[in-house]
């Protein structure tokens, strides 16, 4: 999971090609090769730029070979060419090297990395910083050419290009003819892109400085506060304020990966749990963030804990993350009921020796004891470990109004959510705040019979806890997170719709509808792949209904149109899919291609079988 590595630009083709012509060549082929190791002939961008490489090789080709006394093989260059969606991606100098192509893909950058020796092209994405998370899922069409002239499509299928997902590897077999250039064709099913961040840019009062002379984080009080014990401590004995009176915490240098962890996790963002899971671990322990350590603890139950060979390891690794007291009483309740530490007393004369002296003492004993008393083991719920606000006399209580309901919560996380819109009081006494409920939002609370105070209820849950909104709230919390710029709230409402199979044509035509109103996006290229796919009935009765024309806009129209005319579902049914395949390894020939099966790297195959330090990486990074 760590960050990729990127490379500088490499000048192979200059100095092998002026090698080549000082060396072999008559003086006048010096002049030719300095003009053909340029940029093109490092890249293969452009159809115009690729053509030009390939007859530039052709020449090279045929001077070499006139020269009997050389034996010197010209490496040759692949010639690539990429659409999404319809438009060219340009290339990118700055991050290419030798032997790998760069395309500028909307936020990211596309990589083709050519690995001559073994004969294959690595696809996948990449970005330069870390804390930047992403999602790429699309429809790709693989053509392959001698010469440009004629591109043959040969293979397609869904493919995911996230952070977190394999590179699409294309064996190229020449043996049916030689492959020069490669055409890839994108249609995008699900893009997201975000850069996360510890800091809140927008009204904070509380300063996190560390002694390493690099920026400051930025919070907010309450937040805080409401996750983390540990921090909430020292806000409360700060003795720094800035020119504001808010409170400045200062911590050592070696804390600040730590709190980072811990507060990108806390914030709304699409960051998962498990880039840097040891750091997250010890920084949820360190700063008594206990909300975040039953998560990390459910994690390592369910997703790393069945991987491990025995309860030792497991109870190893749950130390090593800095999880005992969590996560051992766990493991020695499964271990007890399921007869496992029955088997493992009886193997050894003193159990004590499988584990230090203060593992024992301190976690497995306490635990086996606690395991024999007790019918059943349930963590604490996130409910029961942040409150909801009770009462409006407490200072740091707001109070959310519309239309007569008030519902309570804590300032910070509305804060964390953006209160940016929300209109407030003019007595600042009263601590009231009024969210934006727009005509289609009242519409759609009135039509679906759905209670304001309900509503508002679901929206906190939401901000407090992460809980999913109940099905009749989804699309009206979505027209009242578009609203008040709820990014997050927006997104995930949006991915909610998206899980709703359009059953009918006027369900179809509603998802349609609020994708174009509300600049949904991904809405938008689901609901297009479903028309050319699995729901082609539906959409063509759509496109005869009553009065279709004055409810969905015209690009709209225009694209569900070239979907059912074109769409590369109608002639490929595997490309109707909406999540990536998994045979990510393709063979690719002149006139035809296909998945094949993948080459295991038995170091890297398994995450979960590594030992506990390169699994999990170090402590401290």
């Amino acid at each position: 999971m760590m960050d990729d590595c990127y490379h500088e630009e490499l000048k192979y083709n200059t100095e092998y090609l002026n090698q080549l012509s000082i060396a072999t060549c008559p003086d006048d082929y010096e002049e030719f090769a300095q003009a053909v190791s340029n940029t093109n002939l490092q890249t293969g961008l452009s159809d115009p730029e690729v053509r030009l490489l390939l007859e530039e090789q052709e020449k090279i080709n045929k001077a070499v070979m006139a020269l009997e006394e050389v034996d010197i093989e010209v490496p040759k260059r692949l010639g690539v060419s990429i659409n999404c969606d319809g438009e060219k991606l340009l290339y990118d100098d700055t991050t290419a090297s030798e032997n790998e192509y760069s395309y500028f893909f909307k936020d990211l950058y596309l990589k083709f990395i050519l690995n001559d020796a073994e004969g294959y092209v690595e696809v996948r994405t990449d970005y330069p910083t870390s804390y930047t998370e992403w999602e790429v899922v699309a429809q790709v069409r693989f053509s392959t050419s001698t010469n440009l002239s004629s591109f043959k499509v040969v293979d397609g299928a869904v493919f995911s290009f996230g952070k977190y997902d394999r590179p699409v590897r294309l064996e190229l077999d020449h043996s049916e003819g030689e492959i020069n250039a490669i055409r890839v064709d994108m249609r995008l099913i699900r893009y997201n892109f975000e850069k996360v961040s510890p800091s809140f840019f927008r009204d904070t009062d509380v300063t996190i400085t560390f002694d390493d002379g690099k920026d400051d984080i930025y919070s907010y009080k309450n937040f805080l506060q409401l996750y983390s014990f540990g921090l909430a401590n020292m806000i409360k004995q700060s003795t720094e304020f800035d020119a504001y009176a808010n409170p400045i915490i200062h911590l050592p240098a070696e804390d600040r990966p730590l709190v980072t962890e811990l507060l990108v996790y806390l914030g709304p963002n699409i960051r998962p749990i498990h880039p840097r899971f040891v750091k997250l671990c010890h920084a949820a322990k360190k700063y008594a963030s206990h909300t975040v350590l039953i998560d990390v603890a459910k994690y390592f139950l369910q997703h790393c804990s069945p991987y491990m060979s025995s309860l030792t390891q497991r109870v190893t690794e749950a130390i090593h993350c800095n999880l005992g007291d969590v996560v051992i009483p766990k493991l020695m309740f499964d271990a007890v009921k399921n007869k496992e530490w029955s088997k493992v007393i009886s193997q050894v004369s003193e159990p004590s020796t499988l584990f230090s002296e203060d593992v024992y003492n301190n976690f497995v004993a306490p635990a086996c004891i606690q395991a024999q008393k007790k019918r059943n083991f349930e963590f604490p719920t996130k409910e029961q470990l942040t409150l909801r606000a009770r009462s409006a006399n407490d200072p740091n209580v707001v109070k959310l109004t519309y239309s007569g309901v008030t519902v309570l919560a804590h300032k910070g996380v509305l804060q964390a959510q953006s209160m940016a819109k929300f209109g407030t009081s003019s007595d600042l006494e009263a601590r009231e705040y009024y969210p934006i409920f727009s005509v289609a939002t009242r519409e759609y609370l009135q039509k679906l019979h759905i209670n304001l105070e309900h509503f508002l209820n679901e929206f906190l849950d939401f901000a407090y806890y992460g809980k999913g909104v109940c099905n009749k709230c989804i699309k009206p919390m979505l027209i009242f997170a578009h609203d008040n710029e709820l990014k997050f709230l927006k997104a995930k409402m949006e991915e909610a719709i998206m899980g709703e199979p359009p059953i009918t044509s006027t369900l179809l035509k509603e998802h349609l509808v609020l994708a174009s109103k509300y600049n949904l996006e991904n809405l938008m290229r689901l609901s297009l792949l479903r028309s050319e796919g699995h729901y082609l009935s539906l959409a063509q009765a759509l496109i005869n209904m009553t009065g279709v024309v004055n409810e969905l806009s015209l690009p709209t129209m225009r694209k569900l149109a070239d979907r059912l005319c074109s769409g590369w579902s109608l002639v490929e049914w595997k490309m109707a899919e909406r999540n990536g395949t998994r045979k990510t390894c393709r063979r690719l020939f002149l006139g035809r291609g296909g998945p094949m099966e993948r080459i295991l790297d038995p170091t890297l195959e398994s995450f979960y079988e590594l030992t506990s330090e390169v699994a999990f990486g170090p402590t401290i990074e």
